[in-house]
């Protein structure tokens, strides 16, 4: 199964590799990372309607490259992840 990991920070790509060599070996990693996702949150102080936008153009990506499920490890994006979900039964990525 292939799992597609989206980071806003880089550093968080290792901790997460590392849990899943251990809890699920199995599973096939792909990172994508935009790391200017927590810089514009930082300054505009609030997740906006662009920001949204490209949490979901993320997700469609992955979706697109063969993703079986996808996995935020980000925490300051609940809004726009609310929407994935909805958003990827509905691509036709």
């Amino acid at each position: 199964m292939r799992i597609a990991l989206i980071h806003a920070l880089k550093h968080s790509i290792t901790p997460i590799e590392d849990a899943f060599a251990r809890l699920w070996p199995t599973a096939r990693l792909a990172n994508l990372l935009d790391d200017s996702l927590s810089a514009d949150l930082a300054r505009d102080g609030a997740l906006t309607p662009a920001m949204t936008k490209r949490f979901l153009t993320l997700a469609r990506y992955a979706k697109a490259g063969g993703a079986d499920g996808v996995l935020f490890t980000c925490s300051h994006s609940d809004h726009a992840l609310r929407r994935v979900p909805a958003t990827l039964r509905r691509c036709r990525c």
